[in-house]
């Protein structure tokens, strides 16, 4: 299972701060580009990471999930 597009990935994600350090995805890291988040179609927390569901500028839909305790993100493309 190597390269599938389903597999998540750390990545590196700006976000803008407001009530919460990681309020709002701004653009993020996949496949070595930086891609600008377009909008964000969904966010939800669970009990150890906050998921956002996010539309980016190259028309692909991605899940960053930010695994808070451990202070990471990971990435995937789902569409």
């Amino acid at each position: 299972m190597n390269g599938h597009a389903n597999e998540s990935m750390e990545t590196m994600v700006r976000c803008r701060s407001g009530f919460r350090a990681d309020e709002k995805p701004l653009e993020f890291h996949f496949r070595g580009k930086t891609l600008q988040v377009s909008g964000i179609v969904e966010s939800w927390y669970t009990p150890d990471h906050l998921c956002f569901k996010v539309e980016a500028e190259d028309g692909g839909i991605y899940l960053l999930e930010h695994h808070e305790y451990q202070d990471s993100w990971r990435v995937r493309r789902v569409r």
